[in-house]
């Protein structure tokens, strides 16, 4: 995560994440197992939902268990939650604090330091803890997190990418591997799928599945993209070559936005934002009219009405942005990069940001998007995701090489 967002939830919807509430959609998640006779392993499904950028989901630490919500990020690699002491002092503590004091099975590393700072400049401090770490109905032993005392961040975080990036000197195991090592999961991968939204309209949920895949859950076939390394060969972000960024009109004009386009793109659930290199931005700016607005300090489109599906736009109906890989279009409804700011929604913010040293396509671009992380093998697959879809179609998915395309041709 280069960009955290740091907007509250909602009252409601932190209730329903900080519920045990039945599965499906704001549960703490569940396990299974392949049940043909030669399969491998399993996989754990975790719930989450999508507030603004964050994707929450339930978690239980330490024994007894202690209900925290934390935010998956595919950005960044480090686990840290506040502590108990930090939330009861602090303004705003989304998700609960961990109070390792009584658990009996917390290990606290008081000399090994945590400190992590965002690119928004927001930061956290503390140190290190070991104990149990469940989700999904997997209860992960030994697992390192940070425990953090002081900073400025409202939500933690259950990094999910390289563990290159963490930011410690001495490196330790994330979730996803010790989901391999303590027999949970075979393949050292995970699915990730954005649903719709609630039946309030407000809240968008979805699910993270370790070590499997839905087959349910998307449109065609799986493409699989390699991930690139950086330029010192070192995989360090989770990134994808993206060919193309066009929109297509309600008459089915294509515009192409023309700059550098084939460059590493990272798909990181942590961003809300696109940000693209600077050219692009430009390009994308001028198609849509839009301004720079000081009193935001943004760019805005300032004619939002038309373009915004649910305030009954007319003209705009069919607008989309598309996504061109190797092999495959992700096709996007505009609505996903536009936000009101005012009252009347008469003016939005447009989600693009722009530089010329990174690339990262965040949650409005994964929203419509069936993503699968495979870290064995450096690859991520897409697809299409299928909207409001509750039927399920989960294979486990064995290590090796061929791994992905077994279970969803099997």
């Amino acid at each position: 995560m280069r960009f955290l967002s740091l907007f509250s939830v909602s009252a409601a919807a932190a209730a329903l994440v900080a519920a045990d509430t039945e599965f499906f959609f704001y549960g703490f998640g569940r396990a299974g197992v392949d049940s043909s006779a030669d399969a491998e392993g399993g996989w754990i499904l975790v719930p989450y939902i999508l507030e603004r950028g964050s994707l929450m989901a339930n978690f239980s630490i330490g024994t007894p268990p202690q209900e925290l919500s934390l935010v998956f990020d595919t950005g960044s690699s480090e686990i840290w939650m506040h502590s108990a002491a930090y939330c009861e002092a602090a303004t705003e503590c989304i998700g609960g604090g961990f109070n390792a004091s009584e658990s009996t099975t917390a290990v606290e590393i008081e000399d090994k330091l945590f400190s992590q700072s965002y690119a928004d400049t927001t930061h956290v401090r503390g140190h290190y803890v070991i104990d149990t770490f469940e989700l999904g109905g997997a209860s992960l032993s030994n697992q390192t997190f940070a425990l953090a005392s002081t900073g400025n961040v409202s939500k933690g975080i259950v990094g999910i990418g390289f563990e290159a990036i963490e930011t410690t000197k001495t490196k330790y195991h994330g979730i996803l591997h010790h989901l391999v090592n303590q027999g949970y999961i075979a393949s050292k991968l995970y699915s990730l799928y954005t649903n719709g939204e609630d039946e309030t309209g407000n809240t968008v949920f979805g699910s993270i599945l370790f070590g499997g895949i839905d087959r349910a859950k998307y449109d065609g076939d799986l493409v699989s993209l390699p991930i690139q390394p950086n330029a010192k060969g070192h995989y360090r972000d989770l990134q994808v070559n993206l060919e193309s960024i066009s929109v297509v009109d309600p008459n089915g004009k294509t515009t192409a936005f023309n700059g550098s386009i084939n460059t590493p793109y990272v798909l990181d659930s942590g961003t809300t934002y696109m940000v693209l290199p600077t050219q692009i931005v430009e390009n994308i700016y001028d198609y849509f009219d839009a301004e720079y607005n000081s009193t935001y300090d943004i760019h805005v489109v300032n004619n939002c009405l038309d373009y915004i599906a649910d305030l009954q736009k007319q003209e705009f109906d069919n607008y989309t942005i598309n996504f061109g890989f190797d092999g495959i279009t992700l096709e996007m409804p505009l609505e996903n990069f536009l936000s009101p700011i005012t009252d009347d929604c008469a003016t939005c913010k447009i989600h693009v940001h722009s530089s010329d040293n990174y690339a990262i396509l965040g949650d409005a671009v994964l929203r419509g998007a069936y993503v699968v992380y495979d870290f064995e093998n450096y690859v991520i697959s897409l697809a299409p995701s299928k909207l409001d879809v509750e039927e399920e179609d989960i294979v486990a998915v064995r290590s090796g090489k061929n791994g992905i395309a077994e279970a969803v041709a099997s």
